[in-house]
């Protein structure tokens, strides 16, 4: 059984509960589960932390508490499967300065976009901050890569490189 394929279906479906059910078994049954299926349910658990999205959906609270353990836990683990990588490193700055105000990741983030220019994640943080003036490019590219696959991270990164393409035409 393919948990991943399920969970990204379930995901794209906005089946949060089982996509996160799925992308669980998934970690759990597969020591090189992709990084994909890390990232997405870090983002799904992180955004029920979240108390508007969380009202907004009527969750359970046991899930919200469960959600701000796991999405660390997830980070951690996708840190361990793949070490160095430009992604995980820059969901661990931005979930943690987004939570809590704290630290500039401006510099973070240009170093990893510097670093691996295959991954355009860090152009989500520095267009944002940019107020959609700077890494256009980089942003456009993200954004056109989470269109082929809508799952819940890549909704995120929409709505936010969206709303800093709106906000700049004002």
């Amino acid at each position: 059984m393919n948990y991943f394929k399920e969970a990204v279906e379930k995901d794209e479906q906005g089946n949060l509960i089982k996509a996160i059910d799925l992308y669980e078994r998934c970690l759990s049954c597969n020591e090189t589960a992709p990084l994909d299926a890390y990232l997405n349910l870090v983002l799904i658990y992180w955004q029920i932390t979240d108390f508007g999205f969380n009202a907004s959906h009527t969750l359970d609270p046991e899930l919200v508490r469960k959600a701000g353990e796991r999405y660390k836990m997830v980070l951690k683990g996708a840190n361990e499967a793949y070490p160095g990588n430009s992604e995980v490193r820059f969901w661990q700055l931005y979930c943690d300065h987004v939570s809590t105000g704290t630290g500039d990741i401006e510099n973070d983030c240009r170093t990893l976009i510097g670093n691996q220019s295959s991954n355009n994640t860090p152009a989500l943080y520095l267009y944002a901050k940019s107020g959609g003036c700077l890494y256009k490019a980089e942003a456009e590219d993200l954004a056109s890569s989470c269109k082929k696959c809508l799952t819940f991270k890549n909704r995120y990164m929409l709505s936010v490189l969206q709303s800093n393409a709106i906000h700049r035409t004002h």
